[in-house]
Parts: C-alpha cells; structure tokens; sequence
C-alpha cells in the first residue's frame, strides 16, 4: 500500500486560531444590546460609526511580571481625546480574564521605575495649573495593576519634561491593531491588522482610510443583526439578512506615519492572535482522529 504522505501533511497542519473569543464577546453584549434597546441617538451614534465601528486591541506588560495584558476598546465608546479600555490578562491556559475596572486614555505606555510597572498616559495640560503658571503644570495619570483592580495616582512634570517623555523613543508605544465590529462578528477570515494612524471626522468617528467606503456602504450590519451574531437576538426575517462581506483591498492603504507614533511589535500571542477556548474542544477532536488514522495507516504499510 503506498503511504499518503501528501493527506498526513495536510492532516497535521497547524489550525488557524479564530479571532473571535468569548471573553470578547461578553464585552460586546450589553454594549450592543443597549443600542438596540436605545433610541435616536443612538442609532445617529451606530450609523456615524460607520455601521459599528472598530475593536481596538493593544497587548503591552503592565503589571512588569513579562507577560503582556490585553486591551479591548470600541469606538463606540471613543471620542477625539481617546478610547474607553477593558483590560484583561491570560490564564496559565491563556483564556483571557477581565480586570474588575475600565481605563481612558489617548497614548500610554508601560513604565519600569524602581522596580515597580505602571501605564502612564501621556503627559497633557492642567488648565489651572497653566493659568497660575505653576512651575509643573503638566498632568501625568499613572495606572497600577493588581489583578483584578486598577488604581491610579496624579503625578505632575514641567513643560520640559513633558517634551521629553513625549519625544521619547516611539518604540516604546504598543503596536495598535483595529478590525471591523462587522468583520469580527461575521466573517470567520477577518483579522487584526495594524495600526500606524487613523482619522477622525466632524462626528469624533475613527475610521481607517482603506475601510471607509465599504463600512459605510455596509448598511445591513444593524445593531440587531450583531445582537444575533452575539446570540441573542430572536432569529427574525429582519435580524436573518445576509451582510454581505466587502470586498478586501489587496494591498490596505496606510496613513502618513508619524514618527513619534511608530509603534514597536509586541509579544505575540498563539499565531499572533487571541486563541478563542471554544476551539480547543475542536483541536482535541481533530488531533485524536488523525493520530487514530495515522495509526492505521502505519499498521497497513507494514
């Protein structure tokens, strides 16, 4: 009997992780859920958003232990001064678990002093200290980590300080990566891309160029039919229309980089993604067959 090394290979190829996870998930519910419970306002907010917006994902060790926490944000929630963030850290089998608290910021980064691990937002004015021309009118808000509480402290620089830590080395800041609210919950090939820089409109919308059009034009993707996608929504006609997937560009057009923005890679996750737990049930289905059938195949060839 001749040997089907080609059926092997394919039979233990690596299984692509989803980029859906459930810990995500519940994040999004009551998020979603009170749209479609909301009025006119709303829905002005959902459709200005471009059908549902952006997740927002930055991975960074705040807590200095060497492993990296995760930062969920929607744009729904955001605004021009930043993103409203769920924090999260992995298990020991890397299911995502949340902090008990959500943080705001615009641009953050990880700080090691004396030993101890803190996010500091960057550095921006304190109207009344600028009025009176204190000597350190510049507010810093440092954010410590204790799973599952968050505190913060105020600390305050001089203008000079605050250039400093501003033109610090871009490398520092986290790598930013977005997807489609609509691509997440729909389409099971959509992925997280990376981020250099996006806009934002006369609405205090984020958008990126590459998405702009096909979002807008994804008019189907209501609140209703991403509370089905969730789970539940009754599965009524109007929630069961098709959302239709717009087409990718081949090569996504990027934003100017600004150099003080460049963002550094960060530790990568399994396959450079959130491995989702409701997969593994599948992973173990799938490598007990094919070890079952290597099995046989083995005993044949002799």
């Amino acid at each position: 009997m001749r040997f089907n090394f080609a059926f092997l290979f394919l039979l233990f190829s690596p299984l692509e992780a989803s980029v859906r996870d459930s810990a995500i998930d519940e994040l999004l519910l009551p998020m979603v859920l009170s749209y479609v419970q909301g009025g006119h306002n709303d829905k002005i907010k959902w459709d200005d958003n471009r059908n549902g917006g952006y997740l927002l994902r930055l991975e960074m060790d705040v807590t200095g232990d060497g492993r990296s926490e995760v930062f969920i944000a929607s744009t729904l929630n955001s605004n021009r001064w930043g993103h409203s963030w769920d924090v999260f850290d992995f298990t020991e089998n890397r299911m995502l678990r949340p902090y008990d608290e959500s943080i705001s910021f615009g641009i953050a980064r990880s700080v090691t002093k004396n030993g101890q691990t803190s996010l500091d937002e960057y550095p921006f004015g304190d109207k009344e200290r600028l009025r009176v021309s204190d000597e350190k009118p510049y507010e810093i808000i440092q954010y410590w980590f204790s799973f599952p509480r968050i505190t913060e402290d105020k600390i305050y620089v001089s203008e000079e300080e605050a250039i400093k830590i501003r033109s610090a080395n871009p490398r520092e800041l986290p790598n930013l990566q977005a997807i489609l609210l609509a691509d997440y919950l729909v389409d099971p090939d959509a992925k997280w891309k990376d981020v250099v820089g996006y806009g934002i409109d006369m609405s205090d919308c984020w958008y990126l160029d590459e998405d702009k059009v096909r979002a807008e034009n994804n008019t189907d993707f209501t609140p209703q039919v991403a509370l089905l996608h969730l789970g539940l929504a009754p599965a009524t006609p109007e929630n069961q229309k098709k959302v239709s997937r717009p087409e990718k560009a081949a090569i996504p057009s990027r934003f100017k980089e600004p150099a003080a923005r460049k963002a550094k890679e960060p530790p990568l996750t399994i396959n450079g993604e959130i491995l989702s737990s409701r997969r593994w049930p599948w992973v173990a289905v799938m490598v007990g067959a094919a070890l079952g059938l290597l099995w046989v195949f083995l005993r044949k060839w002799r």
